[in-house]
């Protein structure tokens, strides 16, 4: 059952980050996802003999680990948008191979399309970080 896990995580996890980049990645992690149902229904249905035997852990460390693929979905989608190279269809001559290729993409935020998703992706990550800081603030002060 744990390489069934691994093979949804990662197939999640990639259409997440390369899915702004590819669109194409959304119809095929969709197409993954329904031959895994099917694959799935016929193996239990015909194949297994006994329900495997696991508990929740191993479903809450998946569902824990799901949830940093939006996050990575913005902060890629921030990185791919951000390259104007994409959208302006222009490149700098190279002049001298020896030294390093300028291409005018900045990990600094400027004011361009990529914007939105920089700014909701640092929303997210703040949540993320806010939300277990006062979680455990409250599990110290015995709220909870």
């Amino acid at each position: 059952m744990s390489y069934r896990y691994s093979a949804i995580l990662v197939t999640a996890m990639v259409c997440m980050m390369y899915g702004v980049c590819l669109p194409i990645m959304y119809p095929i992690a969709a197409f993954t996802y329904f031959n895994y149902y099917i694959v799935d229904k016929f193996l239990i249905t015909y194949y297994f003999q006994r329900p495997p035997i696991y508990d929740d852990k191993l479903n809450n460390a998946a569902l824990e680990t799901m949830k940093f693929a939006p996050l990575l979905m913005l902060f890629f989608g921030y990185w791919c948008m951000g390259n104007m190279q994409i959208f302006n269809d222009v490149t700098r001559d190279i002049e001298n191979t020896v030294l390093p290729i300028t291409t005018d993409h900045s990990p600094w935020p400027s004011c361009n399309q990529a914007l939105p998703l920089f700014i909701c992706g640092c929303a997210v990550l703040a949540t993320f970080v806010f939300t277990d800081l006062f979680r455990s603030c409250l599990l110290k002060a015995n709220i909870i």
